[in-house]
């Protein structure tokens, strides 16, 4: 799973419907079906796009088109003054291939664009007593 930090000037809103697909995805992650959720952030976002027109600037449309066969799916987070897009991977550390593409193929990358990985954590938070 990638993060990319990427600066937006657009202010996102959602819709019910949009929020009631995206808090779905809890029972996905708790049955560990990972395309499945990559399939609703794609489709989330894609809501998330036609109520915000112009929430998805030049910058990220061509980084989600450069990986997009490396990806289950993504969402553009956040609003305002900064935001995240996600990204669930295909492959697990994929980061240096993915930040490879993006610099070889993206126009003009900004210098505020970074990388961050991360993994989805199966088991929450787990609290242990040594006696």
């Amino acid at each position: 799973m990638i993060l990319f930090k990427i600066s937006l000037k657009n202010h996102n809103s959602f819709d019910h419907k949009s929020f009631v697909n995206h808090h779905n995805n809890h029972n996905k992650i708790q049955k560990g079906n990972i395309e499945q959720i990559g399939t609703s952030l794609n489709r989330y976002w894609s809501h998330k796009k036609r109520m915000a027109t112009g929430s998805e600037p030049e910058e990220v449309t061509n980084i989600i088109e450069i990986i997009k066969d490396d990806v289950y799916g993504v969402e553009l987070t956040g609003a305002g003054g900064g935001g995240f897009l996600f990204a669930i991977t295909k492959q697990e550390d994929s980061q240096d291939v993915l930040w490879k593409k993006i610099n070889n193929q993206l126009p003009r990358p900004s210098p505020d664009l970074k990388l961050f990985a991360c993994q989805i954590d199966s088991n929450g938070l787990v609290s242990k007593m040594n006696t």
